[in-house]
């Protein structure tokens, strides 16, 4: 069964992965079934599930990315209160 009122943004990523390539299992037999209406239901989920996860990695990269510019000013920063000789 899907839970369709569960708020993605608090799973991780290996449970959003899991729960895409499950769904991706109930889509197959929905369509073997010729359950054309069920189909598109989970289709939308599905991309509701893939926007979530989407999300998160994109908000990963930026914090991984704002982390090492971070540490690349905090460097020149160090280099640049250095004593030249």
């Amino acid at each position: 069964m899907i839970d369709t009122d569960e708020n993605l943004e608090k799973l991780s990523e290996e449970e959003l992965d899991e729960k895409i390539q499950d769904l991706h299992k109930k889509i197959d037999i929905a369509y073997s079934m010729g359950k054309d209406g069920v189909v598109d239901q989970l289709l939308f989920y599905l991309d509701n599930l893939k926007m979530a996860l989407y999300d998160k990695l994109e908000k990963q990269r930026f914090e991984i990315t704002q982390g090492k510019k971070g540490d690349q000013a905090i460097n020149v920063r160090k280099q640049a209160s250095k004593p030249r000789y």
